[in-house]
């Protein structure tokens, strides 16, 4: 797929679609490739700038011709074209960078890297239909739609329309950079046929491992995707973040160029209530980093996570760096939206009723083989207070948190008048969301969506309509050495999903390959074997245990003059196993997938951080299950 990226007179209403929905899939006509020599599978993405007069979207497309609905599927190369054209109606100008990337699909069981219930929820949800509203898929979005109208009120839409509205009006310098006006997607949603798309992570240190960017653009091409698929419908992307979380240790360190840089801070609570105190230091060592680059757009990224907190700050930097893409960000630690939950935190309170239901739930998954992801609590209930996030338990007929007592008279007065200070843990946060979003998806990784497994019950309990759930991209970026090192090796890319030591063993023996065969003494061991079988078949001497001892002897000498050769043609080939070292920490770090400690602005060492966004979002595809494999991402 590829997306189509149009700047055009903003007065038109064509282009406020466009500017709604910016990725639509399409491929150069004859009109261009008749006068460039272009393989015929390629990836394009183009930019239209507009200099003198006006010209509407229809009279770009009807000139053109480019706005046509092709699909182009598991193409090998990618090239962002910029080009222009003159006009009488207008005038453009001409830029064409070809980038040579190659993609690869690898199914994620034969990678060997993904558990199984990962692999279940990405392959075979149909197998966990008690456990889901639905086995995810485009028809059973159709189906998603018609649940969710009849469930989610017009209040509802009118709540988060004005929370959101009043977060973006509030963001600062950052908003006169956005190429997507976020006003004309909150506007969206007070329209019953608007719904959302969602994912939701920590507020990782500058974004922290890459995998949580492919989330985004995961459901930035999923909403795409239904659109398309439902025209009469909108889609908006939504990151949720998740402010209140107060595992701190967790988001406070980011590996970048080798070096793994830390949030130092004696800060306690809910992560998004930090202030920015050590802060500086980061983004200091930061910029050095990019120092030869000072013209580049890293440095306005970076000094943008600024804000009257951490959550203010993470939410200015995520904004900005999806400037061009139609991305909302909701912060759901604000009283207007939690007010809309007063009567399930009552009810999970006193009733407990997501951990009967949740137990349930564990019982069903072990008895299919599965293991639940996450802890069922009697109450999954924080208290947020200054510098505190402390779990609400029961204490014989009354509750406490931390110094906090009520009793159950208390706690209901205090959720109905201070809805803000509790906090949703693992379990209750996806009622939470499902609750106050017109959401139809949830996208996370596949550990993530283990614990969805265990609520299906919980929902159905509280009258809360359960998301379709899918498991998002998973990306492997093999960089320049690497693929150098694969072709001066006759190694494919799958190569690299074997164990080390295997594929050090087959690279020696490939090259080595005379010093390997031993296909005629395997030979001459077999026909040594028959022939003493046949000649002790029938001795009066009781050797046959005797026999069957030394042909074992011998199969191991055989095999110990294996393991010798192959020591020593590693020794040789020291400089190449050294390769394969680095190279497999460059995936796989310390026992981790590379898009787990991998950080964004390590892909762009330039500076140009939206030219790898725009490389990645090229490659994500939404609808596709397998690990997708690229290389060639620096390369222009």
């Amino acid at each position: 797929q590829v997306g189509c990226w149009l700047s055009v007179d903003p007065e038109t209403n064509e282009n406020q679609i466009l500017k709604y929905h910016p990725f639509g899939v399409t491929r150069i006509n004859k009109i261009l490739t008749s006068q460039l020599v272009i393989p015929s599978c390629t990836f394009f993405t183009y930019s239209f700038w507009q200099a003198k007069t006006s010209i509407t979207f229809k009279e770009v497309r009807d000139t053109l011709g480019l706005m046509q609905d092709y699909h182009i599927a598991h193409c090998s190369r990618i090239c962002l074209i910029h080009f222009s054209v003159n006009f009488s109606i207008g005038s453009f100008k001409l830029f064409l960078t070809f980038m040579p990337m190659k993609r690869i699909l690898v199914n994620r069981r034969e990678s060997g890297k993904f558990s199984e219930i990962s692999n279940l929820l990405t392959y075979n949800q149909e197998n966990l239909k008690e456990f889901l509203e639905g086995p995810f898929s485009l028809p059973e979005i159709e189906n998603q739609i018609e649940k969710k109208k009849k469930v989610f009120t017009q209040n509802c839409r009118n709540i988060l329309h004005n929370t959101l509205s009043s977060n973006y009006n509030n963001i600062g310098e950052t908003k006169s950079h956005l190429r997507v006006n976020r006003q004309i997607l909150i506007d969206s949603l007070l329209d019953e046929n608007t719904f959302t798309i969602t994912t939701g992570h920590q507020l990782s240190l500058f974004s922290g491992p890459v995998y949580f960017i492919y989330k985004i653009l995961h459901v930035i091409d999923l909403a795409a995707k239904c659109k398309k698929e439902f025209p009469n419908y909108n889609f908006v992307p939504v990151y949720w973040m998740a402010s209140e979380d107060h595992d701190f240790e967790e988001i406070r360190c980011l590996n970048l160029f080798k070096e793994k840089l830390c949030w130092h801070s004696e800060q306690k609570g809910a992560v998004g209530e930090f202030d920015l105190s050590g802060l500086a230091e980061i983004k200091d060592s930061i910029v050095e980093k990019f120092k030869n680059h000072p013209e580049s757009e890293i440095h306005k990224l970076i000094a943008t996570l600024n804000g009257d907190n951490y959550a203010s700050a993470f939410f200015n930097f995520i904004d900005l760096l999806f400037k061009d893409y139609p991305l909302l960000i909701l912060d759901g630690n604000q009283k207007a939206l939690k007010s809309q939950m007063v009567e399930i935190f009552k009810k999970d309170a006193t009733e407990e009723f997501i951990s009967e239901a949740v137990l349930n739930q564990n019982d069903k998954l072990i008895e299919i083989g599965l293991k639940p992801q996450a802890h069922a609590r009697e109450i999954n209930l924080f208290y947020l207070s200054e510098n505190s996030r402390e779990r609400i338990v029961r204490k014989n007929d009354n509750f406490q948190s931390g110094q906090m007592k009520w009793t159950e008279n208390e706690l209901m007065t205090e959720i109905e008048n201070f809805p803000e200070r509790f906090s949703p843990n693992v379990l209750l946060r996806p009622m939470y969301q499902e609750t106050i979003l017109p959401n139809l998806v949830y996208v996370g990784g596949g550990g993530e969506l283990a614990y969805w497994l265990q609520l299906k019950s919980a929902f159905g309990n509280a009258e809360i309509l359960f998301p379709l759930i899918q498991v998002r991209n998973s990306i492997m970026i093999i960089n320049d050495e690497a693929e150098a090192f694969l072709l001066r090796n006759n190694l494919g890319i799958t190569n690299l999903f074997k164990d080390i030591d295997q594929l050090k063993a087959s690279i020696v023996k490939t090259k080595y390959s005379d010093y390997f065969n031993f296909n005629l003494l395997k030979e001459a061991e077999d026909k040594l074997s028959l022939f003493m079988d046949e000649k002790l078949k029938e001795n009066k001497f009781g050797l046959k245990d005797w026999q069957g001892a030394k042909q074992k002897d011998l199969h191991n000498f055989i095999d110990k003059i294996k393991e010798k050769l192959t020591r020593e043609a590693k020794k040789e080939e020291k400089e190449t196993m050294n390769k394969i070292d680095q190279i497999y920490k460059s995936f796989y770090g310390k026992n981790s997938f590379q898009e787990r400690f991998l950080n964004i602005l390590e892909l762009a060492p330039d500076g140009n951080i939206y030219q790898v966004l725009q490389k990645l979002t090229l490659n994500i595809d939404s609808l596709e299950n397998d690990l997708i494999v690229i290389s060639g991402l620096n390369k222009n």
